[in-house]
C-alpha cells in the first residue's frame, strides 16, 4: 500500500520509480559534518563511546547520512512527509 507522501508517488505496479530529493543543500551539509562524527566515534574510536554496541549503531547511523547526502532524499523525511528541499518553484520548503 504506497502512501500519496511517499517519494513513488504515480508509480504503478512493476514500474520503476525515481525517488523525489527532499533534503536541501543545507542540510546535506550538516549531515556530512554529523556523519563524519558519527563515523569516527563508531569505527575509529568506539572507545569513546564506551559500549561497542552503541558505537556500531552510531557508525551505522553515520553511513546512513553518507547515503543520504549523496542521493538527496532521506527514507526518515519520506515515512514522516518532511521535506527541507524546496518543491521547484524557487521557494522554500
Amino acid at each position: 500500500m504506497l502512501v500519496d507522501s511517499a517519494p513513488w508517488v504515480g508509480a504503478k505496479d512493476g514500474e520503476m520509480t525515481r525517488l523525489i530529493p527532499n533534503a536541501c543543500a543545507l542540510d546535506r551539509i550538516v549531515r556530512t559534518f554529523l556523519a563524519i562524527a558519527l563515523i569516527y566515534l563508531g569505527f575509529v574510536e568506539p572507545e569513546i563511546v564506551g559500549n561497542r554496541l552503541v558505537a556500531w549503531l552510531l557508525g551505522g547511523i553515520g553511513i546512513l547520512n553518507v547515503m543520504v547526502v549523496f542521493i538527496g532524499w532521506c527514507p526518515v523525511y519520506a515515512l514522516t512527509g518532511v521535506r527541507t528541499r524546496g518543491n521547484g518553484t524557487g521557494k522554500g520548503a
